[in-house]
């Protein structure tokens, strides 16, 4: 049975060690110009079910399904590995 969508968006990320990688500079600028959404090298969209946490990467390079019984906190924004100001 498929399971209805609450929610739906775009969703941008990259992995601790990816975003590590880039250089100050890179996340200096980006944080005053941002043009092309956040810095991240991942794309697609992210889907939330009354059951499910549903991520899709663009490229078929990451797909997750996530039951809500093992999530214990869900936050919309930015985290400590990619904060919004260097």
């Amino acid at each position: 049975m498929e399971q209805e969508i609450l929610l739906k968006d775009h969703v941008y990320w990259s992995f601790d060690y990816e975003y590590a990688a880039i250089e100050d500079a890179v996340k200096a600028t980006a944080s005053v110009v941002s043009m092309g959404g956040p810095l991240h090298h991942h794309k697609g969209s992210i889907a939330l079910t009354e059951a499910i946490l549903i991520m899709d990467g663009t490229d078929d390079d990451f797909n997750l399904s996530v039951p809500l019984s093992a999530i214990s906190d869900l936050y919309h924004g930015f985290d400590d590995v990619s904060p919004t100001l260097p």
